[in-house]
């Protein structure tokens, strides 16, 4: 019988978790705190030219970390992406440092960033370019002996994409709260966050596969700008569609969805 691999991501991560991960049976995959490790680590796990290239995007290698084994990875793309992510986050943070007081600055995210003088908060530009230094890299402990190291990333990629999928269901197609009571009432309110659900992965994979790359919440914002108007004049009512262009134009056509005519109906005002 084969052996039980539990994915986890950091969270879960600590030395008495898995250690009773082990005791149980089972073996993990689970995702490593980088630069939490200790400093001695960091020259090897940071020295990129000493990756193996599985392809054009990602550089994958083994190392042992305080007796455990661990997969690490750089990706070109997962380094723009937490580039833009930070950027993003400082943002915010800038428009927060001087009209918060520390004690509100409560977000890990947030506080990472900063440094605290009495009762006054700034930014950190040392924390700021040490967060960089990590940008694009990404590791994993595993127990298991057996599986490559793309397929240890594979392996978790599975549990990012369910991550993501729950994100989705909650935040995008809001599925919480629910504003019902009766059991076929909550049954049907779920299942039309499921349908809606489905039809936004279809989406997103057809979007993909003819190489429109924009993020799912994007599309869906972008759909809801279209609107039907009615406008009324001494004869006649019309319905008429705003202006579908930019991405929406991109996305019917690459959905291969015939963009409508711009007057949808008329009726005589009697």
């Amino acid at each position: 019988m084969e052996k039980a691999i539990l994915v986890g991501d950091k969270r879960i991560l600590s030395k008495s978790t898995l250690e009773e991960i082990e005791k149980a049976g089972s073996e993990y995959i689970v995702s490593a705190k980088l630069p939490q490790l200790k400093k001695k680590y960091h020259q090897e796990i940071l020295n990129r030219d000493s990756y193996p290239v599985v392809n054009e995007d990602l550089k994958v290698k083994e190392m042992e970390v305080e007796g455990r084994k661990i997969i690490l990875g750089y990706s070109e793309k997962r380094r723009a992406r937490d580039e833009e992510i930070r950027k993003a986050l400082l943002e915010k943070l800038e428009k927060r440092v001087g009209e918060k007081s520390s004690g509100q600055l409560v977000k890990p995210s947030y506080r990472k960033y900063v440094k605290f003088k009495k009762w006054e908060v700034e930014i950190d530009q040392k924390k700021v370019e040490e967060a960089s230094l990590w940008d694009g890299y990404f590791g994993y402990y595993t127990s298991n002996q057996e599986l490559t190291p793309q397929e240890v990333i594979g392996a978790y990629k599975l549990l990012w994409q369910i991550e993501e999928s729950f994100r989705c269901m909650k935040s995008t197609l809001d599925i919480r709260p629910v504003y019902h009571w009766t059991p076929k009432r909550i049954e049907g309110h779920l299942l039309l966050c499921f349908l809606s659900f489905y039809i936004l992965r279809v989406m997103q994979y057809e979007l993909k596969e003819r190489g429109l790359n924009i993020p799912i919440e994007k599309v869906r914002e972008s759909l809801d700008e279209i609107r039907a108007v009615e406008i009324v004049d001494r004869k006649k009512r019309f319905l008429a569609r705003t202006a579908i262009e930019n991405d929406n134009a991109r996305i019917f056509r690459a959905l291969g969805i015939k963009i409508p005519k711009l007057i949808l109906s008329d009726t005589v005002v009697e």
